[in-house]
């Protein structure tokens, strides 16, 4: 019982700093990780490991939650929308975190799928300055 307590007081307190704890919120967060995983691989592949280097990329990601709690703040008490902001942005660091993802095992020498390749190309231009 105060198990189940426990998880819907986290539940609760995440809808309340991102908004809806939906699909896109569970890529975003999956493709955080997944990046900081292939970026470490690539620092090994590299020997060039370093705490520093990494507790920047974590300070990194951390950021990309804050945009998104941000954007769902705005969306619910400024302009008083649904996750309109909120999706935007999710969906803005999902691509992003995708093509970093793509350009690490690219890095580290992997071929990377032609599909994939075609399809996250149309979010380049679109991405700004990714660093």
């Amino acid at each position: 019982m105060e198990t189940e307590m426990t998880l819907s007081w986290l539940s609760d307190l995440g809808k309340s700093v991102f908004g809806s704890m939906d699909g896109l919120f569970y890529t975003l967060v999956a493709f955080v990780v997944i990046d900081y995983i292939t970026g470490v691989c690539v620092a090994i592949h590299n020997k060039q490991l370093s705490s520093d280097v990494g507790a920047h990329g974590i300070a990194k990601k951390i950021a990309i939650f804050a945009l998104v709690s941000l954007s769902s703040v705005i969306d619910r008490f400024l302009l008083g929308s649904e996750d309109v902001l909120r999706t935007v942005t999710t969906v803005f660091y999902i691509a992003n975190e995708a093509m970093s993802i793509m350009e690490n095992v690219g890095k580290v020498g992997l071929p990377l799928p032609q599909k994939l390749q075609n399809f996250l190309s149309h979010f380049e231009k679109y991405q700004g300055s990714r660093k």
